[in-house]
This record gives structure tokens, C-alpha cells and sequence, in this order.
């Protein structure tokens, strides 16, 4: 097949010259090298055409980056014979190690310009794909939770993804996986290792500290951290780039990453652990100085770096910054965020168990009110009572009203008789002048009594906690206790004049203060006293200065004020587009107020649907949950049960309720909603009897 391009190619493969008896030529200083190579090149070219002449040949060339010029330039001479038979050429290279091979960047750029030639840049695995390799592997299908881990720690680099789900399968029990193990596999450490032994001491030191930053990292940042300048800097991670060990980014200028997690992984991983804490605390130290202007935005990083660092014995930091990090996610409506800096500053504080410390009380209560935004009020409940008994312990009685005062809140759907003892305990135990404590403790005792009927002396208790308040509470205290008075009143449509008295002094309070956090407060609960008293034209001016706040725009403020915006466009029939903002609604609510966003939707599309008279549509899943479930909001149930004509079952909960002489319904702020609607059900039953005890509760 060779025929006379033997010669030529024996000189690259001389076991094809014994094998045909090809006659070896004579060495000779006087041959042109160029000329030589044609020929070697035209020979194995014409080969090449002659073999695909009798079938179709494909030829892979793998890692193109480690090959010698005489080898790329014979693979550029093959192309330009692509065209004359049936030959296909594939050739592999990584993207990061061009650069260091000038004659593969020579090539590509001569073979850009071929029309027969095309450059394909190979992406990683997709996980569907990392999913299907999975289950060939392991002969089953992995949890889809498996199958992200996998893809988020490999880039879907199919080295990296089969060495991971090899260690998988070896060292997990039974065959059974249902968590990615933190291990890096060893064939992947290798890989990686050889890669980083090509880089120079200062290199990888570099990358050693951005590796403590985390994924990604800033030129800054690191420059801070390494004590040099960021020209510096950029100098000394140039090989890595060029490696293909980091990246920069397309989006941000002066904003890198690592290529792949788990490189990042393994350099962390070698890190002696001293150095790593004291890289761990240089790197904390360094986010503090280059966002000095502006900290918010990194707060979650500083608090994770000091409370690394914190392990070398300097708590402080770690405590102060996690409070911080905690405190800005709750302003931002972020309660799930908050919960772990609140642990780390917890757990930071108890390693210190022979100091009793103000911070561990004060971080335990504000972890049980973050529990309590999140719905996991027993949760709540735990940790609260958990930080009175602290409180006690550590003898700080402000810090026990406080505690007691969260924990009120909390429990504010129950009965709370058993709190009014501890909150007369911490009264006694403060000093007996006028203080902000004392006027936060009679105005939490105020809402603990707010069952009682005595309505005049409950509105009493209320104005004396709020006449020591502001006689003597800085402003955070006098927004709270506006704050427990608002809600000891609600529920009682005599106290409303009051309300709305009280809620015009909470907002002057608070915009004297020029605190948005503390005016959005008390926007919120004057909104609610306009909207029971029906001023709606009010309401809906003050919803515009509520909006334009900025702490409005995000978090718990923007669910609470979109809430009221969807409450007045139903009172005035504004229907358009209202379905996609209550779902909108939801979305936002399930972030910030988890344990009553599911209600608060439910209400507002039976509400919807209700006035466009959809509710029939409805009716399959209404009777779907009331089989499921086994408790259910009977006031709305029974009134949803009556619109859509299943009046057995709203008759059987009206009853339930009307037996205990409607006792049963909760005096919150949902007591006047429960009555007005066991009163439409009762129209609806035509029960004259119960419509009499309706109509009398209704007018107290």
C-alpha cells in the first residue's frame, strides 16, 4: 500500500522498513532537512489517502498541547488533504496550555482559516449526563441531590466525574449512595497535583491563599492578603492562568475563580492546618480593609473567615462580625441566612464556658426570633427559654426582659398567663425608676394580659408603658413597646381611635430617628389600623411612603407592604394582573415569612376567586384537603365550604365552633376576620339562633 513512501516513512517508523525490505539510504550532510520532511510528510499523506480509499479512516490525536513541533506541522500538512479523501482528523487540547505551546497556537491560527476545519470548544458533562454515567457505573440510578453534588463539585469534568463516582461506589455501604462524600478521589488529587507541581513556590502560595477565600476571589483581595501590590499579584498568577488553574472573569474586571471546585479543593486540602487558620484570619482581616466603604455585601465572608481563625484563640472578631453577618441577612428578610452565623457565634462563646458572657445570651435571642420569622415557633420556643435560663444565670435582668419579651411574641397565639410571673419577677428585679427596661417589661406584660376582658385597664397597662417610654427609653425601645401595644389592642374594635393615635406617634418616634427598619415597623402597623378602620385612601398614601423606603424594596417589608397593596385592589375590584402578583407574593413571603405565607396566599386567591365567582372551580381540591388534612382554619374553611355549596360541611365546623359559644377563635389579630366570617356562614345556614351571640360579639 506504501509503496515507493516506504523510504520516507521508515525514518519515523523503521520497523516498517524491515518488514517490506525497504532499502535504507545512505546518510548524507548534504540533504535539504526541508525537503527531507516534505517528502516524509507528502509520504504519509499519500498513505494515509490510500488506506481511507479502502474505508473511511478516523484519526484521534490526543493532548495536542504536549506535542513537538515536527508533529503539529505534520498534522497541519495532513489537513490540507481532507479534502481528497475520506479522512477525518480530531485532535485534542486543553484551552489553558496553549499559550505555553507557540507552535500549537501557530497551527490553530493556520488552520482558522481553512473551511474544512472546525474548532469545537467541549463544555463539561451536563448533569443529565453525569446522571446517565452514574447509573451505567453503578447499575442504578443515584438521587438526584448525588448527581447536583457531583456536578457542582466537578464542572462536569469526566475525569473528575468518573474518579468521584468510583470512590462512591467503593466506600459507600451496601452499595447504597445517598451522599457525595467529602474525599477527593486519589486518581483526581493526582491529576491536579502534577498540574501544580509545574508552577513555581510563589504560585502556588498565591493560590494557596485564594484558595482559603473560597471559589472565587478579587485581585484586591488577595493582593491584601498576601501583603503585596496587586501588579504583583497579577504577575504571580499568571502561570496558573495560562495552566488553566484559574480564570479570569468576563463579566467583572479583576474578578478570578478556579477553574474546577475541586482543584480549589486540593490546595486547600495540602494546606498545613496552621497556616490555613492564620491565611484564614489575613484573609478576614484583608475583606475588612478593601470593603471598608461598604462591608454589607461581604459580611458573610468576613464572619466565616474570623470564625475559621477563631480556633487560634481570638474569639472576639468571630463573635462581633457573625452578629453583624447575622443582622444584616434579617434586614434583609433572610432569616435561614442569619441562623448559622448565629450558631457560630453561639458555639464560638460556649467554648469559652468558664466566662459568662452578655453576647451568648443576646445571641440566643435574636437566633429564637429568627426561628420564629422562619414558622419553627417550637424551635423557637426552645431556644428562648434556653437564653432566659442563661439570663438568670448571668444575672442581667435587661437581658432577661428581653428575652422575655421575644419569647411573648412567639407564643402570642396561646394562652400566656404562665409568662405574666416571670415578666412580674424581671419588673421586680429592675431598679424601680423609670427605665426603657421597665417600660418594655410593662408593655410585654401588657400583651401577655391582652386576653383578658378588661378591656380598660389593658388599654391602661398600654399607655403606661408607653408614657415610661418615652420619658426615658432611647427610640429602639419606644418602637418596641409601640410595637407590643399595637398588638395587646388589636382585636378590639373599641381600641381603634387608639390605635391609630398610637400608630401616628410610632411613626414620629421613628422618623425622628432617620431609622428606615424602625419607620417600615411602624408604617406597617399604622397600615393595619387604617385598612380595619377603612381609610383606604389614607392607606394607600401611606403604602407610597412605606414603598420608597429602601429596607421596603427587599426582605419582610417588601412582602408586607406588597400584602396591602393586594388587599386595597381587592376592596376596589382592581383585578387585572392581581392572580400573578399574589403569586409573586407567595414567592417572596415563602423567603421571609415562611410561617404564614401559605395562609396569607390561600386567603388572598379565596378572596380573588371569590369575586370573580371561581370558587366552584375550586371544589376538588377543597374536599382533596379537607380529607388530607386533619386540622384546618375552620373560619375560612367553613365560609369557603358555604360559597361553593357544600353546606353539610360548613354547617359540621360552624357548629364545632358555635358550641363553645365561639370561645374557640384565638383573640389575635385575626379574631375580628374569624367572626365576620363565621358570621357570613351563619347567614348563610339561615341560623338565627347563632346569628344573635354574632352579632353581639361583633358590637363589644
Amino acid at each position: 500500500m506504501m509503496g515507493s513512501a516506504t523510504n520516507d516513512i521508515a525514518a519515523l517508523l523503521p520497523e516498517l522498513a524491515e518488514s517490506a525490505q525497504a532499502v535504507q539510504p545512505m546518510p548524507s550532510v548534504m540533504i535539504d532537512a526541508n525537503a527531507a520532511r516534505f517528502r516524509t510528510f507528502d509520504a504519509i499523506g499519500q498513505f494515509l489517502l490510500k488506506a481511507a480509499q479502502q474505508v473511511p479512516l478516523t484519526l484521534v490525536f490526543d493532548n495536542l498541547h504536549w506535542a513537538d513541533s515536527l508533529s503539529l506541522s505534520l498534522l497541519e500538512f495532513i489537513t490540507q488533504e481532507l479534502t481528497r479523501g475520506r479522512l477525518l482528523l480530531a485532535g485534542t487540547f486543553r484551552d489553558g496550555e496553549v499559550q505555553k505551546n507557540a507552535a500549537l497556537l501557530s497551527m490553530l491560527g493556520g488552520m482558522s482559516r481553512d473551511a474544512d476545519v472546525e474548532r469545537v470548544h467541549l463544555t463539561g458533562l451536563s448533569q443529565d449526563a453525569i446522571g446517565k454515567l452514574a447509573e451505567f457505573m453503578c447499575g442504578a440510578a443515584l438521587p438526584d441531590s448525588v448527581i447536583n453534588t457531583i456536578c457542582q463539585r466537578t464542572d462536569g469534568n469526566p475525569l473528575f466525574v468518573t474518579e468521584l463516582i468510583r470512590v462512591l461506589l467503593d466506600e459507600s455501604p451496601g452499595n447504597t449512595i445517598t451522599a457525595v462524600l467529602s474525599k477527593i478521589p486519589a486518581g483526581v488529587r493526582e491529576t491536579i497535583a502534577r498540574r501544580l507541581t509545574r508552577l513555581s513556590v510563589r504560585c502556588n502560595t498565591l493560590l494557596g491563599i485564594a484558595a482559603v477565600y473560597g471559589r472565587q476571589f478579587t485581585a484586591q483581595e488577595l493582593a491584601a492578603a498576601a501583603e503585596e501590590s496587586v501588579p504583583e499579584v497579577l504577575i504571580g498568577l499568571e502561570p496558573a492562568m495560562q495552566a488553566g488553574i484559574v480564570d479570569s472573569s468576563d463579566e467583572v474586571a479583576g474578578h478570578y475563580q478556579f477553574t474546577h471546585a475541586l482543584i480549589r479543593e486540593t490546595i486547600l486540602e495540602e494546606l498545613p492546618t496552621l497556616e490555613r487558620l492564620r491565611i484564614h484570619a489575613r484573609a478576614a482581616d484583608a475583606l475588612v480593609s478593601v470593603h471598608a466603604a461598604r462591608l454589607e455585601p461581604v459580611l458573610d465572608r468576613i464572619a466565616l473567615h474570623y470564625y475559621a481563625a477563631s480556633a487560634l484563640g481570638s474569639p472576639d472578631n468571630a463573635v462581633s462580625f457573625a452578629l453583624r453577618a447575622a443582622d444584616n441577612a434579617v434586614r434583609l428578610g433572610a432569616h435561614e441566612d442569619a441562623l448559622p452565623h448565629y450558631d457560630r457565634a453561639i458555639e464560638t462563646l460556649e467554648r469559652r464556658s468558664l466566662i459568662l458572657d452578655e453576647r451568648l445570651a443576646r445571641a440566643r435571642i435574636l437566633k429564637g426570633s429568627a426561628l420564629r420569622q422562619l414558622g419553627q415557633i417550637q424551635r423557637s420556643v426552645d431556644v428562648l427559654l434556653e437564653a432566659v435560663k442563661y439570663v438568670h444565670t448571668l444575672g442581667g435582668v435587661e437581658l432577661l426582659v428581653d428575652a422575655l419579651m421575644s419569647l411573648t411574641i412567639t407564643t402570642r397565639y396561646i394562652a400566656q398567663q404562665h409568662l405574666i410571673p416571670m415578666l412580674n419577677h424581671a419588673l421586680n428585679l429592675l431598679p424601680p425608676a423609670e427605665s426603657g427596661a421597665r417600660a418594655k417589661a410593662l408593655a410585654t406584660r401588657a400583651f401577655a394580659h391582652r386576653i383578658s376582658t378588661d378591656s380598660a385597664g389593658l388599654g391602661e397597662a398600654v399607655e403606661e408603658a408607653l408614657r415610661m417610654a418615652g420619658r426615658c427609653a432611647d427610640t429602639p425601645t419606644r418602637c418596641a413597646c409601640y410595637h407590643m401595644g399595637m398588638m395587646a389592642l388589636r382585636g378590639d374594635p373599641a381600641t381603634l381611635s387608639r390605635r391609630l393615635q398610637f400608630g401616628a406617634e410610632h411613626i414620629a418616634v421613628a422618623h425622628a430617628a432617620s431609622s428606615a427598619d424602625l419607620l417600615a415597623e411602624a408604617y406597617y402597623w399604622q397600615a393595619l389600623n387604617y385598612l380595619e378602620y377603612g381609610r383606604l385612601d389614607e392607606l394607600e398614601e401611606l403604602l407610597e411612603r412605606y414603598g420608597s423606603l429602601g429596607v421596603a424594596r427587599y426582605g419582610v417589608h417588601q412582602y408586607l407592604s406588597g400584602g396591602y397593596r393586594i388587599t386595597l385592589a381587592l376592596l376596589r375590584g382592581e383585578w387585572r394582573d392581581l392572580e400573578a402578583l399574589i403569586e409573586r407574593q407567595l414567592e417572596i413571603g415563602t423567603r421571609t415569612r415562611r410561617g404564614d405565607a401559605d395562609g396569607v396566599y390561600g386567603a388572598q386567591m379565596f378572596a380573588l376567586n371569590r369575586d370573580l365567582g371561581r370558587l366552584h372551580s375550586l371544589k376538588q381540591q377543597v374536599e382533596q384537603v379537607a380529607v388530607a388534612q386533619g386540622r384546618v382554619w375552620q373560619p375560612g374553611m367553613m365560609l369557603l365550604y358555604t360559597e361553593i355549596g357544600m353546606f353539610d360541611e360548613a354547617r359540621r365546623l360552624f357548629l364545632e365552633l358555635a358550641e363553645q359559644e365561639f370561645a374557640g377563635l384565638r383573640r389575635d389579630d385575626m379574631y375580628v376576620t374569624c367572626l365576620v366570617f363565621c358570621a357570613e356562614t351563619c347567614c348563610a345556614l339561615r341560623d338565627t339562633v347563632r346569628a344573635k351571640e354574632l352579632y353581639e360579639l361583633l358590637s363589644a
